[in-house]
């Protein structure tokens, strides 16, 4: 999932970059969010908000539009990829294998959706709309390596002054 993220002061972005976000640049109306994010730059403090984005799928605009869409009620796959972030960058070391079961789960169950999509109705040509959508896409995978690096050098120096 995309994970925007809106913070409170400049010398932040260079860190939160690091986290696989897409900077906001929001104009609408105010959340509770950019409230705070807006106050918290008014008194100098630190202040981050992460949004991970749900999608919905409308089909009215396919081929040969249809009113039925797929929404997704419960996304574990944002929480995840939200819980992952946060547990990396705070170093909270939280198990996360349920939720990341829970989130493959959701995957399955959408893949399943489509497919039933496509077989009821083949007009609307569900998956070549869905390729065209992932084509916009612009991908920001979040792929901290260097928890992995720092856990296996560790292993590997407590080995060498452990002989």
């Amino acid at each position: 999932r995309e994970v925007s993220c809106t913070y409170s002061l400049p010398r932040m972005k260079a860190e939160l970059a690091e986290y696989a976000v897409r900077f906001s640049n929001y104009q609408g109306g105010a959340t509770i969010g950019s409230y705070l994010v807006d106050r918290a730059e008014e008194a100098d403090l630190e202040v981050f908000v992460f949004n991970a984005f749900v999608p919905a799928y409308d089909f009215s605009q396919a081929a040969a539009p249809v009113q039925q869409g797929v929404r997704i009620e419960h996304d574990y796959k944002a929480w995840y990829e939200l819980m992952r972030r946060f547990n990396h960058m705070f170093g909270l070391g939280i198990d996360l294998s349920d939720l990341d079961r829970q989130a493959e789960n959701l995957v399955a169950s959408i893949d399943a959706k489509i497919d039933e999509l496509e077989k009821s109705l083949p007009q609307v040509s569900v998956r070549s709309y869905l390729a065209k959508l992932a084509e916009e896409f612009e991908e920001r995978p979040f792929l901290p390596l260097d928890d992995v690096w720092e856990r296996e050098l560790g292993d590997i120096f407590d080995d060498l002054t452990d002989d």
